[in-house]
């Protein structure tokens, strides 16, 4: 939306529900698969060694994650406190993963520990480079989508 200047304002939305975060991540997973599988990325039989096995779960207020996917929307910033705006911002730029989380097993293999075990136990997870690089691309959007 747009001020009177032409300037882009702030305008405060409502507070979402557990049920909404909740709708929002299956969605958006169930979508972010779908595309995988259209562009040949992921196969209806293959494997994912990224999905979670068990179903969704609210992870606290505000908060679900499901097949490999979460959002946290607890976090709420006033328009006017740019400060608490920009570390918002700097946190959500940040790498998708730390660089101490990854570990060479051998020269084909690597550990990737898990930042939160998964509902069966599963703390690390074995991926060759190439598998690593093909997890990572299909979280780049595409140029011009946004």
């Amino acid at each position: 939306m747009k001020g009177t200047a032409g300037d882009p304002v702030f305008v405060a939305s409502p507070a979402p529900t557990d049920a909404d975060i909740q709708h929002l991540v299956e969605r958006t997973a169930q979508r972010l698969v779908r595309l995988l599988q259209r562009r040949g990325l992921l196969d209806d039989h293959q494997s994912d060694p990224l999905a979670d096995p068990a179903g969704g779960q609210r992870t606290s207020p505000l908060c679900y994650a499901a097949r490999g996917f979460s959002l946290h929307a607890a976090t709420r910033v006033p328009a006017h406190d740019r400060t608490r705006l920009e570390q918002l911002c700097r946190y959500v730029l940040r790498p998708p993963l730390a660089a101490a989380r990854l570990r060479w097993l051998d020269p084909d293999t690597l550990s990737l520990a898990l930042k939160t075990p998964w509902a069966d136990g599963t703390t690390h997870l074995r991926l060759s480079p190439h598998e690593l690089l093909e997890k990572l691309a299909a979280l780049v959007p595409r140029r011009g989508n946004t």
